[in-house]
């Protein structure tokens, strides 16, 4: 067994990685971000939307348009990215609030589950996208990869 973050996730935090090191306030085009993160066009519009529904992103269109980032790095947790990108953290099905399970009340599994689930969530909730990029300024390369 394997969990795993998503494409959508990783190229997500990617995108916003990009524009955070590219400076505040500075606006990026989709072919500019497609090219230094080896994404293609077609999916990075994809999650662009998502970004912006999201509130992460700021989009303008246009010849001189392009995107931006709305927030702080150190205000844009790796849980912020994980749910807008897949919805709520549950490890099991029966931990989703919508569970119909006729054992949820007296099943001890769960609560391991639960306990382990929550965990998760604290740890994501706890990482921001400043650390991410503190962390790749941390390596001893001159220019840090952040492959994610």
């Amino acid at each position: 067994m394997s969990i795993k973050v998503s494409a959508r996730t990783r190229y997500g935090l990617r995108i916003l990685l990009d524009l955070a090191l590219h400076g505040n306030g500075v606006q990026r085009a989709v072919k500019d971000i497609a090219e230094s993160q080896q994404i293609s066009d077609k999916f990075i519009s994809l999650l662009v939307v998502k970004l912006h529904r999201g509130g992460l992103i700021q989009t303008v269109r246009g010849m001189r348009g392009g995107l931006t980032l709305v927030k702080n790095p150190a205000n844009i947790r790796l849980l912020d990215v994980v749910e807008l990108m897949e919805g709520p953290v549950n490890l099991l099905d029966c931990l989703s609030p919508a569970a119909k399970c006729n054992r949820i009340g007296n099943c001890g599994a769960r609560k391991i589950w639960d306990g382990v689930n929550q965990r998760l969530i604290d740890a994501l909730a706890s990482i921001t996208l400043q650390d991410v990029i503190d962390a790749g300024n941390a390596t001893d390369s001159a220019s840090p990869e952040y492959c994610i």
